[in-house]
């Protein structure tokens, strides 16, 4: 699992949404199991490259060293109705801490699942900034993005307006 999580983020979450059966397959979960050893046949030479590709940083024009972006999506999983939330952040255009998970617990609206996705990227955040600090890296000027106007307003406001 480390291997696939730290050397192919292409594979992580197909490898990990298979793991969840591990205890009881199906075929239907065995046919899973092959269509990625296919696929890591047919891509067995593809490389990942950074640097090479125009950081995030120089697409947005953002005055800033260290960007995150967060998302969720709304009850992926009809058996627990959990949504399944993400983060990543870049350092100078290179990705430095990424995630992807279910929810820990059952939302009612999309604005509610991105308002805990923010909030835990925020506390990736966090802890990114302590820890860069007790190195002594320059100043940071960190940018935290979504994309659900519900949520940032919660989060800029913190008081509930339909």
């Amino acid at each position: 699992m480390y291997l696939i999580l730290a050397t192919r983020p292409d594979l992580a979450f197909s490898v990990t949404k298979l793991a969840q059966f591990a205890s009881a397959l199906s075929v239907r979960h065995w046919q899973g199991v092959l269509r990625i050893m296919r696929y890591l046949k047919s891509h067995d030479s593809t490389k990942f490259m950074l640097g090479d590709a125009t950081p995030p940083i120089q697409i947005l024009n953002l005055p800033t060293n260290l960007l995150g972006f967060f998302d969720a999506s709304l009850i992926d999983c009809v058996k627990t109705r959990r949504s399944t939330e993400g983060y990543v952040f870049f350092l100078n255009g290179a990705c430095i801490s990424w995630t992807s998970k279910r929810q820990g617990l059952v939302v009612l609206s999309s604005t509610e699942a991105e308002f805990i996705a923010g909030m835990e990227a925020a506390k990736e955040l966090c802890w990114i900034l302590g820890f860069l600090q007790a190195i002594d890296r320059a100043e940071f000027n960190p940018r935290l993005l979504g994309d659900n106007k519900g949520a940032l307003a919660l989060a800029k406001d913190n008081a509930y307006r339909p």
